[in-house]
């Protein structure tokens, strides 16, 4: 069925997508902090070198846009540029 604007899909995609969206990320956030906890598993990422830290989205979501201020500046500052 085409997605004409302001149709039938059209207007469901927008209303159910990011609702849908918003209960996804929740449920598979749930999964990954229940898995998270567990020692094991903790230490086998951990063995990989990564640096686990279970959060909420909203909590990664603040560190993303502290560490894109952080860098931004310092790439500003030094006038950094892509070749």
């Amino acid at each position: 069925m085409p997605n004409t604007p302001g149709g039938a899909t059209d207007v469901a995609a927008r209303f159910v997508g990011p609702r849908l969206s918003e209960m996804l990320g929740q449920r598979l956030n749930a999964v990954l902090l229940k898995a998270l906890a567990r020692a094991d598993a903790r230490e086998r990422f951990e063995n990989l070198g990564f640096e686990v830290a279970a959060d909420t989205p909203e909590a990664f979501g603040a560190w993303i846009r502290a560490e894109s201020t952080k860098w931004g500046r310092v790439i500003q500052e030094r006038n950094i540029r892509i070749e």
